[in-house]
């Protein structure tokens, strides 16, 4: 399967972000409540937030005012945009808070000391091996394959998101979700 690295979690880099967020002067611990923006569409991104525990979101909001769902992120990643951190322009994505989160704020200006290169380095990688198996998860497989591939493989993602939230992600409506659960036979 070329999507069978979508959503997994490299948990030795997470400990090497977590440890060398921890020892970063200029950072800053948060407690979020869902529905809390970090950043807005159109801003200029300015903080990095590692996920101590909870769910964050990056959205999109197109001009018939329709939101969607680009990304979810979990404890142990660290979360920015990357287009917008390496262009050094405005964000085309929201990053908002889905459960209740505990985070701990970088500056986005601290990816780019030389301390950080190795991390950087791996953040990349890993970043374009997911983008290629996000790619070929949403254009190869059907909504129900990918459903499915979600119930199997990510089933975390499933006890942590509603059934909109995950609709959204699979760009499909939430009754469409609800038809292709039936047929699996998945309450």
């Amino acid at each position: 399967m070329a999507y069978e690295g979508l959503g997994e979690v490299n948990l030795e880099l997470n400990r090497q972000l977590q440890a060398q967020i921890e020892s970063t002067q200029d950072k800053s611990s948060l407690d979020m409540a869902p529905g809390q923006r970090l950043l807005s569409q159109g801003q200029i991104q300015e903080y990095a937030y590692y996920i101590v525990s909870g769910v964050l979101v990056a959205t999109h909001l197109d001009e018939a005012g329709t939101e969607h769902y680009k990304e979810f992120y979990f404890a142990g990643e660290l979360v920015f945009l990357y287009s917008a951190w390496i262009n050094q322009g405005a964000a085309q994505y929201n990053i908002e808070v889905l459960k209740p989160s505990q985070l701990l704020r970088v500056p986005i200006q601290v990816l780019s000391q030389p301390n950080w290169q190795a991390l950087v380095l791996a953040l990349l990688k890993q970043q374009v091996l997911y983008k290629e198996a996000k790619e070929a998860f949403l254009l190869l497989q059907t909504p129900q394959q990918r459903y499915q591939y979600l119930y199997q493989h990510r089933r975390h993602w499933l006890t942590q998101l509603s059934l909109q939230q995950v609709a959204k992600y699979l760009g499909i409506s939430a009754v469409s979700l609800s038809r292709i659960r039936a047929r699996l036979g998945i309450n």
